[in-house]
Protein backbone atom coordinates (compact mmCIF):
# COMPACT_ATOMS: atom_id res chain seq x y z
CA UNK A 1 0.00 0.00 0.00
CA UNK A 2 1.50 3.32 -1.12
CA UNK A 3 -0.63 5.48 1.17
CA UNK A 4 1.46 5.92 4.30
CA UNK A 5 -1.20 8.13 5.87
CA UNK A 6 -3.71 5.26 5.60
CA UNK A 7 -1.21 2.53 6.49
CA UNK A 8 -0.59 4.26 9.84
CA UNK A 9 -4.11 3.21 10.92
CA UNK A 10 -3.51 -0.49 10.08
CA UNK A 11 -4.29 -2.79 13.05
CA UNK A 12 -1.40 -5.27 12.87
CA UNK A 13 -2.74 -7.41 15.71
CA UNK A 14 -6.23 -8.04 14.30
CA UNK A 15 -4.99 -8.30 10.69
CA UNK A 16 -2.13 -10.71 11.49
CA UNK A 17 -0.35 -12.15 9.51
CA UNK A 18 -1.27 -9.61 6.81
CA UNK A 19 0.62 -6.31 6.51
CA UNK A 20 -0.24 -3.16 4.51
CA UNK A 21 2.74 -3.55 2.18
CA UNK A 22 1.13 -6.71 0.78
CA UNK A 23 -2.27 -5.13 0.04
CA UNK A 24 -3.25 -3.17 -3.09
CA UNK A 25 -4.16 0.48 -2.58
CA UNK A 26 -7.42 -0.08 -4.49
CA UNK A 27 -8.33 -3.47 -3.02
CA UNK A 28 -12.05 -3.91 -2.38
CA UNK A 29 -12.21 -7.69 -1.93
CA UNK A 30 -12.28 -7.94 1.87
CA UNK A 31 -12.70 -5.90 5.03
CA UNK A 32 -9.64 -5.06 7.15
CA UNK A 33 -9.26 -3.81 10.72
CA UNK A 34 -8.22 -0.18 11.28
CA UNK A 35 -7.32 1.72 14.42
CA UNK A 36 -9.03 4.92 15.43
CA UNK A 37 -6.62 7.71 14.50
CA UNK A 38 -7.39 9.57 17.73
CA UNK A 39 -7.04 6.41 19.81
CA UNK A 40 -10.33 7.08 21.57
CA UNK A 41 -12.44 4.31 20.01
CA UNK A 42 -12.12 0.58 19.23
CA UNK A 43 -10.82 -0.68 15.86
CA UNK A 44 -13.30 -0.83 13.00
CA UNK A 45 -13.64 -2.72 9.71
CA UNK A 46 -13.42 -1.12 6.25
CA UNK A 47 -12.20 -1.94 2.75
CA UNK A 48 -8.94 -0.43 1.54
CA UNK A 49 -10.64 1.22 -1.46
CA UNK A 50 -13.05 3.09 0.83
CA UNK A 51 -10.12 4.30 2.97
CA UNK A 52 -8.02 5.55 0.02
CA UNK A 53 -10.67 7.19 -2.15
CA UNK A 54 -10.35 10.95 -2.55
CA UNK A 55 -13.98 11.85 -1.82
CA UNK A 56 -15.57 10.87 1.51
CA UNK A 57 -12.91 8.34 2.60
CA UNK A 58 -14.00 5.94 5.34
CA UNK A 59 -12.93 6.95 8.83
CA UNK A 60 -13.58 5.85 12.37
CA UNK A 61 -17.39 5.70 12.63
CA UNK A 62 -17.27 6.93 16.22
CA UNK A 63 -15.30 10.10 15.42
CA UNK A 64 -17.48 13.10 14.40
CA UNK A 65 -16.87 14.52 10.93
CA UNK A 66 -15.97 18.16 10.45
CA UNK A 67 -18.95 20.12 9.15
CA UNK A 68 -17.31 22.73 6.98
CA UNK A 69 -18.53 24.11 3.67
CA UNK A 70 -15.13 23.64 2.07
CA UNK A 71 -14.39 20.29 3.75
CA UNK A 72 -14.62 18.40 0.44
CA UNK A 73 -12.85 20.90 -1.82
CA UNK A 74 -9.58 19.40 -3.01
CA UNK A 75 -7.15 20.12 -5.83
CA UNK A 76 -9.04 17.52 -7.86
CA UNK A 77 -12.16 19.74 -7.98
CA UNK A 78 -10.98 23.20 -6.86
CA UNK A 79 -12.17 25.95 -9.21
CA UNK A 80 -8.83 27.79 -9.17
CA UNK A 81 -7.06 24.56 -10.23
CA UNK A 82 -9.54 22.94 -12.63
CA UNK A 83 -10.82 26.06 -14.41
CA UNK A 84 -8.15 28.75 -14.27
CA UNK A 85 -9.70 30.42 -17.30
CA UNK A 86 -12.68 31.46 -15.13
CA UNK A 87 -10.63 33.16 -12.42
CA UNK A 88 -10.33 36.39 -14.42
CA UNK A 89 -14.13 36.74 -14.59
CA UNK A 90 -14.55 36.14 -10.82
CA UNK A 91 -15.79 39.35 -9.17
CA UNK A 92 -13.40 39.57 -6.22
CA UNK A 93 -15.13 42.45 -4.41
CA UNK A 94 -18.70 41.12 -4.58
CA UNK A 95 -17.76 37.52 -3.70
CA UNK A 96 -15.66 38.26 -0.57
CA UNK A 97 -14.87 36.40 1.63
CA UNK A 98 -15.35 33.59 -0.93
CA UNK A 99 -12.48 32.98 -3.39
CA UNK A 100 -11.93 30.52 -6.29
CA UNK A 101 -9.69 28.50 -3.95
CA UNK A 102 -12.60 27.77 -1.60
CA UNK A 103 -15.20 26.42 -4.04
CA UNK A 104 -15.53 23.27 -6.12
CA UNK A 105 -16.38 23.25 -9.83
CA UNK A 106 -19.50 21.27 -8.82
CA UNK A 107 -20.68 23.85 -6.30
CA UNK A 108 -24.26 25.07 -6.59
CA UNK A 109 -23.38 28.33 -4.80
CA UNK A 110 -24.36 31.42 -6.80
CA UNK A 111 -21.55 33.96 -7.13
CA UNK A 112 -20.98 37.13 -9.14
CA UNK A 113 -19.13 37.06 -12.49
CA UNK A 114 -17.73 39.83 -14.71
CA UNK A 115 -17.93 39.98 -18.50
CA UNK A 116 -14.41 39.97 -19.97
CA UNK A 117 -15.50 40.55 -23.55
CA UNK A 118 -17.30 43.82 -22.86
CA UNK A 119 -16.59 45.79 -19.62
CA UNK A 120 -19.80 47.78 -20.20
CA UNK A 121 -21.90 44.70 -19.60
CA UNK A 122 -23.14 44.41 -15.99
CA UNK A 123 -21.92 41.64 -13.69
CA UNK A 124 -24.31 38.72 -13.30
CA UNK A 125 -24.99 35.94 -10.75
CA UNK A 126 -24.58 32.28 -11.73
CA UNK A 127 -23.93 29.01 -9.92
CA UNK A 128 -20.31 27.86 -10.11
CA UNK A 129 -21.36 24.48 -11.56
CA UNK A 130 -23.41 26.17 -14.31
CA UNK A 131 -20.55 28.53 -15.18
CA UNK A 132 -17.93 25.76 -15.25
CA UNK A 133 -19.98 23.21 -17.17
CA UNK A 134 -18.87 19.58 -17.43
CA UNK A 135 -17.78 16.94 -19.93
CA UNK A 136 -21.37 16.60 -21.19
CA UNK A 137 -22.67 20.17 -20.71
CA UNK A 138 -21.27 23.52 -21.82
CA UNK A 139 -20.74 26.25 -19.27
CA UNK A 140 -22.85 29.41 -19.27
CA UNK A 141 -21.56 32.87 -20.15
CA UNK A 142 -22.50 36.53 -19.97
CA UNK A 143 -26.26 36.87 -20.59
CA UNK A 144 -25.66 40.15 -22.46
CA UNK A 145 -23.38 38.44 -24.99
CA UNK A 146 -26.11 36.53 -26.77
CA UNK A 147 -26.88 35.65 -30.35
CA UNK A 148 -29.95 37.32 -31.85
CA UNK A 149 -32.33 34.95 -33.62
CA UNK A 150 -30.12 31.90 -33.12
CA UNK A 151 -27.92 30.17 -30.53
CA UNK A 152 -24.55 28.48 -30.24
CA UNK A 153 -26.04 24.94 -30.11
CA UNK A 154 -28.10 25.71 -33.21
CA UNK A 155 -25.09 27.01 -35.16
CA UNK A 156 -23.00 24.01 -34.05
CA UNK A 157 -25.71 21.62 -35.26
CA UNK A 158 -26.21 23.52 -38.50
CA UNK A 159 -22.50 23.34 -39.31
CA UNK A 160 -22.38 19.58 -38.66
CA UNK A 161 -25.46 18.93 -40.80
CA UNK A 162 -23.93 21.00 -43.60
CA UNK A 163 -21.49 18.11 -44.07
CA UNK A 164 -24.37 16.01 -45.40
CA UNK A 165 -27.13 18.44 -46.45
CA UNK A 166 -27.36 21.57 -48.61
CA UNK A 167 -27.60 24.23 -45.90
CA UNK A 168 -26.91 27.98 -45.87
CA UNK A 169 -25.44 29.77 -42.81
CA UNK A 170 -28.30 32.21 -42.18
CA UNK A 171 -31.95 31.54 -41.29
CA UNK A 172 -33.91 30.06 -44.20
CA UNK A 173 -37.22 31.41 -45.48
CA UNK A 174 -39.23 28.71 -47.22
CA UNK A 175 -42.69 28.62 -48.84
CA UNK A 176 -45.40 27.19 -46.60
CA UNK A 177 -48.39 27.30 -48.93
CA UNK A 178 -49.60 30.20 -51.05
CA UNK A 179 -47.51 33.36 -50.72
CA UNK A 180 -46.64 32.68 -47.08
CA UNK A 181 -42.95 32.31 -46.17
CA UNK A 182 -41.87 30.59 -42.97
CA UNK A 183 -38.53 31.33 -41.32
CA UNK A 184 -36.90 28.12 -40.08
CA UNK A 185 -33.59 27.26 -38.44
CA UNK A 186 -32.21 24.73 -40.93
CA UNK A 187 -33.60 23.76 -44.33
CA UNK A 188 -32.50 21.56 -47.25
CA UNK A 189 -34.64 22.52 -50.25
CA UNK A 190 -33.60 19.53 -52.37
CA UNK A 191 -34.63 17.04 -49.68
CA UNK A 192 -37.66 19.11 -48.57
CA UNK A 193 -36.32 18.78 -45.01
CA UNK A 194 -36.62 21.28 -42.13
CA UNK A 195 -34.73 20.92 -38.85
CA UNK A 196 -35.79 23.18 -35.98
CA UNK A 197 -33.71 23.47 -32.79
CA UNK A 198 -36.06 24.09 -29.85
CA UNK A 199 -34.18 25.31 -26.76
CA UNK A 200 -35.69 24.47 -23.38
CA UNK A 201 -35.90 28.08 -22.21
CA UNK A 202 -37.50 29.86 -25.17
CA UNK A 203 -39.79 26.97 -26.10
CA UNK A 204 -41.10 26.29 -22.59
CA UNK A 205 -42.99 29.59 -22.36
CA UNK A 206 -46.82 29.58 -22.26
CA UNK A 207 -48.28 29.03 -25.74
CA UNK A 208 -44.95 27.89 -27.26
CA UNK A 209 -46.03 24.27 -27.76
CA UNK A 210 -49.20 25.31 -29.58
CA UNK A 211 -47.26 27.73 -31.83
CA UNK A 212 -44.67 25.06 -32.63
CA UNK A 213 -47.39 22.53 -33.45
CA UNK A 214 -49.19 24.97 -35.74
CA UNK A 215 -45.96 25.86 -37.55
CA UNK A 216 -45.18 22.16 -38.02
CA UNK A 217 -48.70 21.60 -39.40
CA UNK A 218 -48.29 24.39 -41.97
CA UNK A 219 -44.89 23.17 -43.14
CA UNK A 220 -46.04 19.53 -43.33
CA UNK A 221 -49.06 20.61 -45.36
CA UNK A 222 -46.71 22.34 -47.81
CA UNK A 223 -44.79 19.09 -48.39
CA UNK A 224 -41.90 19.54 -45.94
CA UNK A 225 -40.66 16.95 -43.44
CA UNK A 226 -40.16 18.73 -40.12
CA UNK A 227 -37.70 17.34 -37.57
CA UNK A 228 -37.68 19.19 -34.27
CA UNK A 229 -34.71 18.83 -31.92
CA UNK A 230 -36.38 19.25 -28.54
CA UNK A 231 -34.28 19.86 -25.44
CA UNK A 232 -34.95 17.91 -22.25
CA UNK A 233 -38.44 18.22 -20.70
CA UNK A 234 -39.99 19.66 -23.87
CA UNK A 235 -42.87 17.52 -25.13
CA UNK A 236 -42.45 16.28 -28.69
CA UNK A 237 -44.71 17.74 -31.39
CA UNK A 238 -44.39 14.69 -33.66
CA UNK A 239 -43.43 11.48 -31.77
CA UNK A 240 -41.97 9.96 -34.95
CA UNK A 241 -40.02 12.84 -36.51
CA UNK A 242 -38.89 14.74 -33.42
CA UNK A 243 -35.75 13.85 -31.45
CA UNK A 244 -35.08 14.63 -27.77
CA UNK A 245 -31.66 15.77 -26.51
CA UNK A 246 -30.34 16.76 -23.09
CA UNK A 247 -30.52 20.36 -21.93
CA UNK A 248 -27.21 22.15 -22.59
CA UNK A 249 -25.83 18.87 -23.96
CA UNK A 250 -22.44 18.89 -25.67
CA UNK A 251 -22.84 19.90 -29.35
CA UNK A 252 -21.21 16.67 -30.55
CA UNK A 253 -23.74 14.56 -28.66
CA UNK A 254 -26.60 16.59 -30.09
CA UNK A 255 -25.24 16.31 -33.64
CA UNK A 256 -24.69 12.56 -33.28
CA UNK A 257 -28.25 12.00 -32.04
CA UNK A 258 -29.75 14.10 -34.86
CA UNK A 259 -27.62 12.50 -37.60
CA UNK A 260 -28.56 8.99 -36.41
CA UNK A 261 -32.22 10.06 -36.33
CA UNK A 262 -32.04 11.43 -39.89
CA UNK A 263 -30.50 8.12 -40.97
CA UNK A 264 -33.45 6.26 -39.44
CA UNK A 265 -35.81 8.55 -41.34
CA UNK A 266 -33.98 7.84 -44.63
CA UNK A 267 -32.41 11.28 -45.23
CA UNK A 268 -28.90 9.95 -44.58
CA UNK A 269 -27.34 6.52 -44.97
CA UNK A 270 -26.54 4.38 -41.95
CA UNK A 271 -22.91 4.31 -43.10
CA UNK A 272 -22.73 8.12 -42.94
CA UNK A 273 -24.21 8.14 -39.43
CA UNK A 274 -21.88 5.39 -38.22
CA UNK A 275 -18.80 7.10 -39.65
CA UNK A 276 -19.76 10.38 -37.99
CA UNK A 277 -20.32 8.73 -34.57
CA UNK A 278 -16.78 7.30 -34.78
CA UNK A 279 -15.25 10.79 -35.18
CA UNK A 280 -15.45 11.50 -31.46
CA UNK A 281 -15.71 15.29 -31.90
CA UNK A 282 -17.28 18.01 -34.03
CA UNK A 283 -16.07 17.74 -37.63
CA UNK A 284 -17.20 21.21 -38.73
CA UNK A 285 -16.02 23.13 -35.68
CA UNK A 286 -14.06 25.65 -37.75
CA UNK A 287 -17.18 26.46 -39.76
CA UNK A 288 -19.35 27.04 -36.69
CA UNK A 289 -16.50 28.98 -35.02
CA UNK A 290 -16.47 31.35 -37.99
CA UNK A 291 -20.25 31.81 -37.84
CA UNK A 292 -20.15 32.56 -34.09
CA UNK A 293 -17.18 34.93 -34.43
CA UNK A 294 -19.02 36.72 -37.23
CA UNK A 295 -21.96 37.40 -34.93
CA UNK A 296 -20.22 37.88 -31.56
CA UNK A 297 -16.62 38.81 -32.29
CA UNK A 298 -14.47 38.30 -29.19
CA UNK A 299 -17.36 37.39 -26.91
CA UNK A 300 -16.97 33.84 -28.11
CA UNK A 301 -16.99 31.48 -25.09
CA UNK A 302 -13.56 30.17 -24.11
CA UNK A 303 -15.24 27.14 -22.59
CA UNK A 304 -15.97 25.86 -26.09
CA UNK A 305 -12.27 25.81 -26.99
CA UNK A 306 -11.69 22.77 -24.80
CA UNK A 307 -11.99 20.15 -27.52
CA UNK A 308 -12.66 16.46 -27.21
CA UNK A 309 -9.02 15.74 -28.12
CA UNK A 310 -7.81 18.01 -25.32
CA UNK A 311 -10.02 16.19 -22.81
CA UNK A 312 -8.89 12.75 -23.99
CA UNK A 313 -5.22 13.73 -23.78
CA UNK A 314 -5.78 15.14 -20.29
CA UNK A 315 -7.43 11.92 -19.05
CA UNK A 316 -4.74 9.75 -20.69
CA UNK A 317 -2.05 11.78 -18.95
CA UNK A 318 -3.86 11.33 -15.62
CA UNK A 319 -3.98 7.55 -16.18
CA UNK A 320 -0.24 7.48 -16.92
CA UNK A 321 0.43 9.45 -13.73
CA UNK A 322 -1.75 7.03 -11.73
CA UNK A 323 0.20 4.06 -13.16
CA UNK A 324 3.52 5.67 -12.29
CA UNK A 325 2.35 6.28 -8.72
CA UNK A 326 0.70 2.93 -7.96
CA UNK A 327 2.17 0.49 -10.49
CA UNK A 328 -1.17 -0.64 -11.98
CA UNK A 329 -4.23 0.66 -13.86
CA UNK A 330 -6.95 -0.44 -11.44
CA UNK A 331 -8.28 3.06 -10.86
CA UNK A 332 -10.59 3.41 -7.82
CA UNK A 333 -13.68 5.59 -7.88
CA UNK A 334 -13.38 9.22 -6.78
CA UNK A 335 -10.32 10.35 -8.76
CA UNK A 336 -11.60 13.26 -10.86
CA UNK A 337 -9.85 15.38 -13.48
CA UNK A 338 -11.70 18.62 -14.23
CA UNK A 339 -15.00 17.05 -13.22
CA UNK A 340 -14.49 13.75 -15.11
CA UNK A 341 -14.12 10.55 -13.07
CA UNK A 342 -10.97 8.72 -14.22
CA UNK A 343 -12.38 5.28 -13.47
CA UNK A 344 -15.53 5.99 -15.51
CA UNK A 345 -13.36 7.29 -18.36
CA UNK A 346 -11.38 4.01 -18.37
CA UNK A 347 -14.63 2.02 -18.58
CA UNK A 348 -15.74 4.23 -21.49
CA UNK A 349 -12.52 3.54 -23.40
CA UNK A 350 -13.00 -0.20 -22.91
CA UNK A 351 -16.61 0.09 -24.10
CA UNK A 352 -15.53 2.05 -27.21
CA UNK A 353 -12.89 -0.60 -27.93
CA UNK A 354 -15.45 -3.40 -27.58
CA UNK A 355 -17.78 -1.62 -30.02
CA UNK A 356 -14.92 -0.85 -32.42
CA UNK A 357 -15.26 2.91 -31.94
CA UNK A 358 -11.82 3.55 -30.43
CA UNK A 359 -9.29 4.82 -32.97
CA UNK A 360 -6.12 2.77 -33.54
CA UNK A 361 -3.94 5.66 -32.41
CA UNK A 362 -5.72 5.88 -29.03
CA UNK A 363 -5.77 2.12 -28.69
CA UNK A 364 -2.00 2.00 -29.15
CA UNK A 365 -1.48 4.81 -26.61
CA UNK A 366 -3.50 2.93 -24.00
CA UNK A 367 -1.78 -0.38 -24.74
CA UNK A 368 1.54 1.42 -24.24
CA UNK A 369 0.73 1.70 -20.51
CA UNK A 370 2.02 -1.35 -18.64
CA UNK A 371 -0.74 -3.49 -17.07
CA UNK A 372 -3.49 -1.76 -19.08
CA UNK A 373 -6.15 -4.20 -20.31
CA UNK A 374 -9.24 -3.59 -22.43
CA UNK A 375 -10.90 -6.34 -20.41
CA UNK A 376 -13.26 -4.52 -18.03
CA UNK A 377 -12.88 -7.32 -15.45
CA UNK A 378 -9.09 -7.06 -15.34
CA UNK A 379 -8.98 -5.01 -12.12
CA UNK A 380 -11.34 -7.38 -10.30
CA UNK A 381 -9.29 -10.37 -11.47
CA UNK A 382 -6.00 -9.01 -10.15
CA UNK A 383 -7.50 -8.12 -6.76
CA UNK A 384 -8.79 -11.69 -6.34
CA UNK A 385 -5.60 -13.15 -7.81
CA UNK A 386 -3.46 -11.42 -5.17
CA UNK A 387 -5.73 -12.61 -2.36
CA UNK A 388 -5.75 -16.17 -3.73
CA UNK A 389 -1.96 -16.10 -3.82
CA UNK A 390 -1.86 -15.00 -0.18
CA UNK A 391 -4.16 -17.79 1.01
CA UNK A 392 -3.38 -20.79 -1.22
CA UNK A 393 0.21 -20.20 -2.29
CA UNK A 394 1.92 -19.66 1.07
CA UNK A 395 5.59 -18.83 0.44
CA UNK A 396 5.28 -20.24 -3.09
CA UNK A 397 4.60 -23.79 -1.86
CA UNK A 398 1.07 -24.08 -3.18
CA UNK A 399 -0.17 -24.71 0.37
CA UNK A 400 -2.83 -22.86 2.34
CA UNK A 401 -1.49 -20.27 4.77
CA UNK A 402 -1.76 -21.43 8.39
CA UNK A 403 -4.48 -19.69 10.36
CA UNK A 404 -6.20 -18.20 7.29
CA UNK A 405 -9.61 -16.65 7.95
CA UNK A 406 -12.32 -19.22 7.13
CA UNK A 407 -14.50 -16.60 5.41
CA UNK A 408 -11.63 -15.54 3.14
CA UNK A 409 -10.86 -19.20 2.33
CA UNK A 410 -14.47 -19.85 1.26
CA UNK A 411 -14.57 -16.62 -0.79
CA UNK A 412 -11.42 -17.56 -2.70
CA UNK A 413 -12.61 -21.14 -3.23
CA UNK A 414 -15.81 -19.79 -4.78
CA UNK A 415 -13.84 -17.36 -6.94
CA UNK A 416 -11.55 -20.16 -8.22
CA UNK A 417 -14.57 -22.37 -8.90
CA UNK A 418 -16.30 -19.64 -10.93
CA UNK A 419 -13.08 -18.91 -12.83
CA UNK A 420 -12.70 -22.56 -13.83
CA UNK A 421 -16.39 -22.74 -14.81
CA UNK A 422 -16.09 -19.58 -16.89
CA UNK A 423 -13.11 -21.01 -18.77
CA UNK A 424 -14.91 -24.34 -19.32
CA UNK A 425 -17.81 -22.52 -20.98
CA UNK A 426 -15.45 -20.37 -23.06
CA UNK A 427 -13.55 -23.43 -24.33
CA UNK A 428 -16.84 -25.16 -25.15
CA UNK A 429 -17.72 -22.16 -27.33
CA UNK A 430 -14.35 -22.24 -29.07
CA UNK A 431 -12.97 -19.31 -27.12
CA UNK A 432 -10.85 -18.85 -24.00
CA UNK A 433 -10.24 -16.50 -21.10
CA UNK A 434 -7.88 -13.54 -21.66
CA UNK A 435 -4.34 -14.82 -22.05
CA UNK A 436 -3.04 -12.83 -19.06
CA UNK A 437 -5.51 -14.64 -16.78
CA UNK A 438 -4.56 -18.09 -18.07
CA UNK A 439 -0.83 -17.33 -17.78
CA UNK A 440 -1.13 -15.78 -14.31
CA UNK A 441 -3.07 -18.71 -12.85
CA UNK A 442 -0.69 -21.18 -14.47
CA UNK A 443 2.19 -19.68 -12.52
CA UNK A 444 0.59 -20.48 -9.14
CA UNK A 445 2.13 -23.59 -7.63
CA UNK A 446 -0.45 -26.36 -7.32
CA UNK A 447 -3.07 -24.67 -9.52
CA UNK A 448 -5.06 -26.85 -11.91
CA UNK A 449 -7.86 -25.94 -14.29
CA UNK A 450 -9.34 -29.43 -13.79
CA UNK A 451 -8.79 -30.38 -10.13
CA UNK A 452 -9.58 -33.93 -9.09
CA UNK A 453 -12.61 -34.24 -6.86
CA UNK A 454 -12.11 -35.85 -3.46
CA UNK A 455 -13.99 -39.11 -2.93
CA UNK A 456 -16.56 -38.96 -0.23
Amino acid sequence: MRRKDVAEDWDYELNFPHTPDKVSVSSSTRMWWWKCRKGKHPSYKARVSTRTRSRFPAKCPKCPRAKKIDAYVTDANRLSVCRRDLIASWNVKENLPLTPDLVSVFSGKRVIWDCLANPDHPSWPAAVADRAGSATREGTGCPECYLVGTSRPELRLKAELSLFLSITPGPARIPAGGKRLEEVDIADHSARLVVEFDGAYSHSQPGSWERDREKTRRLTGAGWTVVRVREHDLEKIDPVNDVAVGKDAHPYRVATAVIKHLANLGFLSSAQAEKYSEAGDLRAREVSDAWIFERLGRTYSKAELDTYDDKWDRMHKALVSFHEAFGHCRVPAGIEVKGVDLRTWCYTQRDFHRKGKLSKERQQRLEGILFWHFDALAGNFWDNYEMYQEIFNWRGTGQRIPGADAQDVRAMQQWAKKLRERRRKQLAAGKDLPSYQVEAMGQISGWSWSPKRKRS
